[in-house]
């Protein structure tokens, strides 16, 4: 699921702005790695992602279409529900 974002993020980086419907789908996909992880309730697991999902974030925290914007609530969901998690616990 990362590695969709990840790819997503790298192809607007490249190439340009892409459209809505390409947002709302990489919107999905990083809400359902978020969902997931809550799920696990595995602080050491999010502990391992938090530092990759903040830096996927400033990549492109940028963009519009409310694509950035979905990104930071979904990152603030995940740091509520593990609030003792914190990028300098993180690998």
């Amino acid at each position: 699921m990362f590695y969709y974002v990840k790819c997503g993020n790298d192809c607007t980086l490249e190439f340009g702005d892409i459209g809505a419907p390409f947002y709302d789908s990489m919107l999905s996909m990083f809400s359902r790695l978020v969902e997931t992880l809550i799920k696990q309730k595995d602080e050491t697991l999010v502990s391992e992602f938090m530092p990759l999902l903040e830096a996927e974030f400033k990549r492109v925290e940028w963009m519009g279409w409310g694509y950035a914007d979905g990104l930071r609530e979904l990152l603030e969901d995940l740091k509520k529900a593990f609030p003792t998690v914190s990028l300098s616990d993180s690998h």
